[in-house]
């Protein structure tokens, strides 16, 4: 449901990214919530209330309050309040979660089969090369023939990519990473309805063509296996060779992994420098924000070249869109928090027994991933589905951070 937008083409062209929306999972989440305070309240809730690590409760504040400044430099300044108001939904969801309501182990279960869903809806979507017909479940109305539609332009023909239920097909691989590493972590402790799920959550992540996202897989892995400190043995690495040479010859994707992956058609590449310029233009004037969601309104002033309707996004960099949003001191709250997580999980992890020693180490190639993700695109900040599976995955990294040992 839209509550408020804000044009920023004359001939007032619908922009996402300018625009606030209600979800169903906001409401659910606030009845969530409401339930749990109802509890403490009544003395119902016999755990002990936690913040979580008190370093990482600092720098979420600080950001909060970043952002609430940001907001008195904001051209629309309802746009980014609203900005303000999701962020800190989404600060309570943290410590919904850090108070150990919802397990870990919970939230990794119910995280794969969701995902798993969504992988067997980008896979019908990739053979139909349209929607499925699932429109009462946020499915976009999506075709090889309609302009504007994510795609991959082969010599004679361009195939769509697959969207699950989200906005674009970047969103939908960045999930299905997360739900690939989490899948692997259920099939080290011998949980064998983990595989067919890791092989479909593979198959439609290839068939998204992100090019951040399989980046951002390479090195989690690689980090994984550092802190393993374990060598892969060679019928695991023809395995999953195996796998993806089956479904690149299944789906015909040849061509179009070389296309997308070296960079024989470069249009997105020269788009991002673009939006890379216009950022590093905005931060040289402004280098203390234009305020949260406020950056397509303002690109205009910063580029000589006419924009199109569709050219409006923002930087496709989480951490220049942040400093130009929020400022200088916003970015260097936001690095410090991510770096935060990181040292925590790690020394959890060094502390634990085996089991939670293996999920220490998926937790920290997930945000290695999610941190490089955010080299390469914007949504994980500018987008609610991105927000949600950014500050989800801190709430795990938080609950992590303060577990005791596992017996």
């Amino acid at each position: 449901m839209i509550v408020y937008a804000t044009p920023v083409f004359e001939s007032g062209n619908f922009n996402q990214i300018t625009s606030f929306f209600l979800y169903l999972t906001d409401f659910l989440f606030l009845a969530a919530f409401i339930c749990w305070g109802i509890g403490i309240f009544k003395n119902e809730y016999k755990k002990k209330i936690t913040y979580g690590k008190s370093v990482i409760l600092i720098f979420m504040v600080l950001f909060l309050i970043i952002a609430e400044v940001s907001v008195l430099f904001a051209e629309d300044q309802w746009l980014s309040f609203a900005y303000v108001i999701r962020f800190v939904e989404l600060t309570l969801m943290y410590f919904f979660v850090v108070n150990k309501t919802v397990k870990i182990d919970t939230i990794i279960n119910v995280f794969i089969a969701s995902v798993s869903l969504q992988a067997l809806l980008a896979v019908v979507q990739y053979l139909y090369q349209g929607s499925a017909g699932f429109e009462i479940f946020g499915e976009p109305r999506i075709s090889a023939d309609i302009p504007g539609v994510a795609k991959i332009q082969l010599e004679d023909t361009s195939l769509m990519r697959p969207y699950g239920t989200f906005p674009h097909p970047n969103i939908l691989a960045g999930y299905l990473l997360v739900g690939i590493l989490f899948a692997y972590h259920r099939m080290r402790q011998k949980e064998y309805i983990a595989y067919p799920l890791l092989i479909l959550m593979f198959a439609a992540f290839v068939l998204a063509f992100s090019r951040g996202a399989f980046f951002a897989l390479f090195v989690a892995l690689l980090v994984y296996i550092s802190l393993k400190e374990s060598r892969i043995s060679l019928k695991y690495i023809l395995f999953t060779l195996s796998i993806l040479v089956f479904f690149v010859v299944l789906f015909n994707l040849e061509q179009s992994i070389l296309t997308r992956l070296f960079l024989l058609d470069d249009a997105s590449l020269t788009e991002r420098v673009f939006y890379f310029n216009i950022s590093k233009q905005i931060m040289y004037v402004l280098p203390f924000g234009i305020g949260l969601g406020n950056f397509t309104l303002l690109m205009a002033d910063f580029t000589s070249a006419k924009l199109a309707p569709w050219d409006y996004q923002p930087v496709h960099n989480i951490y220049m869109l942040v400093t130009n949003e929020m400022g200088v001191f916003g970015f260097i709250v936001f690095a410090m928090l991510l770096v935060s997580f990181a040292v925590l999980v790690f020394l959890a992890m060094k502390k634990s027994s085996a089991h939670k020693k293996n999920l220490g180490a998926i937790l920290l190639s997930i945000l290695t991933a999610l941190c490089i993700i955010g080299l390469f695109d914007h949504y994980l900040v500018s987008l609610y589905h991105g927000q949600v599976l950014l500050f989800l995955m801190f709430a795990v990294f938080g609950t992590y951070a303060i577990s005791s040992k596992s017996h």
